[in-house]
């Protein structure tokens, strides 16, 4: 898994992220699936095809790592065969636990 969202980067560097919309285009037969970082990192969902979600109207999806969450984003492929596989995916997302 590759980390695509790290709290460090950030300033002032909040404890998470909570995810409220995701954009998405993904090459078949490519599935994207993010996680959120931990000692185990646990899938916030599967991205395959093309679309947009939004979550924002019942709070967003919320960092639930448990144990060694780290506030890291984590996205991996599956699906890959061979040749170009291209996919793109935008996430909007808002600071959680910043002192402002």
């Amino acid at each position: 898994a590759t980390v695509v969202v790290d709290p460090a980067s950030f300033i002032p560097t909040p404890t998470a992220f909570r995810i409220d919309h995701i954009d998405y285009s993904i090459a078949d037969p490519l599935e994207v699936r993010l996680q959120w970082d931990g000692t185990s990192d646990v899938d916030i969902l599967p991205l395959a095809g093309r679309g947009r979600m939004s979550f924002w109207n019942f709070g967003g999806l919320v960092n639930n790592a448990g144990a060694g969450k780290t506030g890291n984003v984590l996205i991996k492929t599956t699906g890959y065969t061979s040749g170009t596989q291209v996919f793109s995916v935008i996430l909007e997302c808002v600071k959680q636990g910043t002192n402002l």
